[in-house]
């Protein structure tokens, strides 16, 4: 599942801002999680931090109007991404750890 995000609070780290918005967006938490991509703009800024983690089966509450989909590696080609997060998801499915972007 991808496409769920937020920005950091001052002080706090990717990772508990990543476990902070999970817990916000979806009322869900992984037991473990990895650093997987950097994302980085053109000109080299850092845009953003993916992590990857182990679906525990436990129930995802959206907020309205949201619905998350589980969607295989063949399946995401057909369907509607962000530029960014597919420029990162085919990083990542290539065993990269950054990708930069165009804006």
């Amino acid at each position: 599942m991808t496409c769920f995000g937020g920005g950091r609070e001052a002080g706090e780290t990717a990772e508990r801002a990543m476990l902070r918005e999970m817990r916000e967006e979806l009322a869900w938490q992984p037991l473990a999680w990895t650093p997987c991509c950097d994302l980085r703009g053109q000109d080299g800024r850092w845009i953003a931090h993916f992590f990857r983690c182990h679906y525990d089966g436990a129930p995802i509450t959206c907020e309205p109007g949201v619905v998350p989909v589980w969607a295989p590696w063949p399946s995401l080609a057909g369907l509607p991404i962000s530029p960014w997060h597919r420029a990162v998801l085919a990083a990542v499915a290539h065993g990269r750890v950054e990708v930069t972007v165009h804006q």
